[in-house]
């Protein structure tokens, strides 16, 4: 073969060549077309989704930004205390309630001259004592639970069995009307106030007489032992000496009638309430006003909380308050009642708050907050 029809010949396979390399690439045209249409899909589906993550990150931040501010506008506002017992059976205002030693039992004295005795639980009566001619004012349990006394206007202190509602003892002494009655810390004194402006220490085993404390200027409501059973404080605003009755410190700041007495649990402090419509708080030792909460009525009864940084006191229109012990700010107040709160009392584990009322009702409420 000449070298025109090699070169004839090779020039058809590459012809040839370039056309298959041509419609090869034709042919996969659609193939590649389908993958890149594919790949711009799954592109575009993560593009999406990541477009949502980041929308659910906004709203979920938005969402704590907006739990922190409702935080912070209910920093320091307590929640509500809920009222989940009420317990009715008394037929006359309620004037005394006492939680026992172990925080399971509730008793109450009332106008209706009983005392009667609840369960904390599921706030059933469980007994209920008859025995005073006349209205029971103050009710107290003995440091073991067993007992309780009651301070009555038949001018009488009695000591009854907690168990059984048997009447143990009979206190008789008081010329008037007995309002206070506190026992000591180890049971085995008992002190009792009265209308007759006069304060009695009394030896719970033998029911007799102790001491007479001097320096009583006015009829006293209310009287408390320290913790330790050392001091008394009475509704008079003085402090004497549990053996010897010797007046320890006199406190002056309220212009009206002194109604409720009580000692903080380290026994540093004293708060009183009275129908000039103010709570103070005193140096238990040197007799210095630390504070003063004013209110719009006048305070019927006052208590610390166990660990003494709170301070829950009756008023006579249905409410109680609590106070912050320390700085006087008022955290909480509640009408709970559809008249007078008489009385107050927390639980020895602080979580539980018992209001007694002229509405013939005691009530529980929940203090944790």
């Amino acid at each position: 073969m000449n070298s025109e029809g090699k070169q004839s010949s090779g020039g058809k396979w590459v012809l040839i060549s370039l056309f298959a390399v041509f419609f090869g690439f034709m042919a996969a045209l659609p193939f590649q077309g389908w993958k890149i249409r594919k790949l711009q899909e799954e592109h575009a589906l993560q593009t999406r989704q990541l477009k949502e993550k980041v929308e659910d990150q906004k709203q979920i931040v938005e969402a704590l930004g907006q739990t922190l501010e409702t935080l912070k506008a209910e920093a320091g506002r307590p929640r509500p205390i809920r009222t989940p017992l009420i317990l009715t059976g008394h037929s006359d205002s309620v004037t005394s309630v006492r939680f026992s030693p172990d925080g399971k039992r509730i008793a109450s004295g009332s106008l209706d001259n009983t005392v009667r005795v609840w369960d904390v639980k599921n706030g059933n009566e469980l007994l209920t004592f008859d025995g005073h001619d006349g209205h029971v004012h103050g009710v107290a349990f003995s440091p073991d639970g067993n007992h309780i006394v009651s301070s009555s206007h038949d001018r009488t202190v009695k000591i009854w069995n907690s168990q059984t509602g048997e009447v143990l003892q009979t206190l008789e002494g008081h010329p008037a009307f007995v309002y206070g009655v506190d026992l000591s810390p180890d049971g085995k004194k008992l002190i009792s106030s009265g209308t007759d402006s006069t304060v009695k220490i009394w030896d719970v085993q033998t029911g007799q007489e102790l001491l007479e404390l001097p320096g009583q200027s006015q009829r006293v409501y209310s009287v408390h032992f320290d913790p330790d059973g050392e001091r008394v404080v009475s509704g008079s605003l003085t402090v004497s000496d549990a053996g010897t009755g010797e007046q320890l410190t006199v406190f002056n700041g309220h212009s009206d009638r002194v109604t409720c007495v009580n000692f903080s649990p380290d026994g540093s402090r004293i708060v009183s309430g009275s129908r000039d419509m103010q709570v103070k708080v005193w140096d238990s030792r040197t007799g210095k006003e630390i504070l003063a909460m004013k209110n719009p009525t006048w305070v019927t009864s006052v208590a610390f909380n166990p660990d003494g940084s709170r301070i829950a006191g009756g008023l006579n229109y249905g409410s109680f308050v609590i106070w912050d012990s320390a700085t006087g700010k008022e955290l909480f107040n509640r009408k709970g009642h559809l008249k007078d709160v008489n009385c107050v009392a927390y639980s020895p584990d602080g979580l539980t708050i018992v209001t007694g009322s002229s509405d013939n009702t005691v009530k529980t409420w929940d203090a944790d907050f």
